[in-house]
């Protein structure tokens, strides 16, 4: 359910509706024209820079890219969360510190490890296990039981 606010200042939302006598076929605040011309700029720069010429189906679809790009962010615009914070939000997730994920590096060299005896108690924790396998086997009569 939402629930419409009773404030007057909130509830005038600025639309240009085009000129006077003849107005547009959508309703857009005026923010969404400046989104739209810089988003319009920031496509148009991409393609360029990709190689695509400047052309009738070029810019067409650069516009018609432009179109989605600002819808998607004038959804996200009230009158409680303006434009400028979206760019605000995006340039603190960008430089927000990052876990490192680049792995440490070692070198191992065989003739550098130490080598030791096995103690003594770690020999009959080994016989203990062994006898334990042996006996599940023998009281499953397992075919790998060669008793």
């Amino acid at each position: 359910m939402r629930v419409q606010t009773d404030d007057d200042v909130y509830a005038v939302d600025n639309h240009w509706l085009g000129p006077p006598g003849r107005t547009f076929a959508w309703r857009a605040r005026y923010s969404a024209y400046a989104v739209f011309g810089g988003a319009l700029l920031l496509v148009l720069a991409i393609e360029r820079r990709a190689g695509i010429g400047f052309g009738f189906w070029s810019t067409a679809y650069a516009i018609l890219i432009t179109v989605v790009i600002t819808r998607a962010m004038m959804g996200l615009v009230n009158h409680d969360r303006p434009v400028r914070t979206l760019f605000v939000v995006f340039a603190h997730e960008i430089a927000a510190p990052r876990r490192s994920t680049e792995g440490h590096r070692g070198l191992l060299q065989p003739r550098r490890v130490p080598i030791r005896r096995r103690h003594p108690g770690m020999e009959l924790l080994a016989d203990v296990r062994q006898d334990a396998i042996r006996a599940r086997r023998e009281a499953r009569g397992a075919p790998g039981y060669l008793g």
